[in-house]
């Protein structure tokens, strides 16, 4: 029963999602530092920061941050599904890896796959209007945005080769990059697989299937779609009570897989 329920709530995301995407009307409850961008994060805890932009081969143009440390060894951080540039930095400067790296002498770059807050732009495709912007999967991010990446990385630093810190999906991408772009290898020192996931056959959960078909009733089989795009009303629903906000994250560990008691809820909620 759980899982048709969390299915149903992923329906109404859909379906309610609509343009105002980037909107910032966040609940008073929501902690200062939700509530702000990866370069406002970056300014608020005074390191120096860059966002450097570029397109695909298939047109889709996509965010870079930086933390510049010019001449130092570049390393390129690739977050998660559901994720951006913002994962490596939410923990603060005493817990974020990308702080660390910069801190230990690196020259440090975020990534920010298709489709995510921070690339969600093409060369003519609207992501808020055109379904054929989400026609894509982890393949071709791995196909078309990492060697962007890579390349935009190189280029703008002048070195040969960087470091790679992939998390979840930014394992996957990579492991399809470099078995489908064998050249790519040789631009890369090191990768660090943070949760690695290569194979998706042994995922366990339900909802996955409950959602596949849920999907097909309402809006057609085999349509392409945001996958947990933001809705304010999913937004101001979470966000009433931390018994809610529980809920919530309960149904969002449901879908990406998690372990909720591993979860710092200190970033979650203001104490009430």
């Amino acid at each position: 029963m759980i899982n048709w329920l969390c299915g149903l709530c992923l329906a109404v995301q859909l379906a309610t999602s609509g343009a105002g995407y980037l909107e910032r009307n966040y609940p008073a409850s929501v902690i200062q530092d939700a509530r702000l961008t990866t370069l406002e994060l970056l300014a608020k805890y005074r390191h120096p920061s860059e966002e450097h932009f570029v397109t695909t081969s298939d047109g889709y143009i996509l965010a870079l941050h930086r933390i510049p440390r010019p001449g130092a060894q570049p390393v390129l951080l690739v977050h998660g599904i559901l994720d951006s540039s913002a994962s490596w930095i939410l923990m603060g400067p005493r817990n974020g890896l990308a702080y660390y790296l910069y801190d230990s002498g690196y020259d440090v770059w975020l990534g920010n796959c298709r489709g995510n807050t921070y690339s969600r732009n093409h060369t003519s495709l609207n992501p808020s209007k055109d379904r054929a912007f989400w026609n894509f999967s982890w393949h071709e991010i791995g196909l078309y945005d990492l060697p962007a990446m890579i390349d935009k990385v190189l280029d703008a630093t002048s070195f040969k080769k960087l470091t790679y810190y992939g998390h979840s999906q930014g394992t996957t991408v990579f492991f399809v990059m470099a078995s489908s772009l064998p050249a790519y290898n040789d631009k890369v020192i090191l990768i660090n697989a943070l949760a690695p996931v290569a194979f998706l056959n042994h995922i366990k959960t339900k909802l996955v299937k409950v959602v596949r078909a849920m999907m097909a009733l309402l809006f057609g089989k085999d349509k392409p779609m945001e996958l947990l795009p933001r809705s304010k009303l999913m937004l101001k629903m979470c966000f009433i009570s931390k018994t809610v906000l529980n809920l919530c994250m309960n149904y969002v560990s449901r879908a990406v897989g998690g372990d909720m008691k591993k979860i710092n809820k200190v970033n979650t909620l203001e104490d009430s």
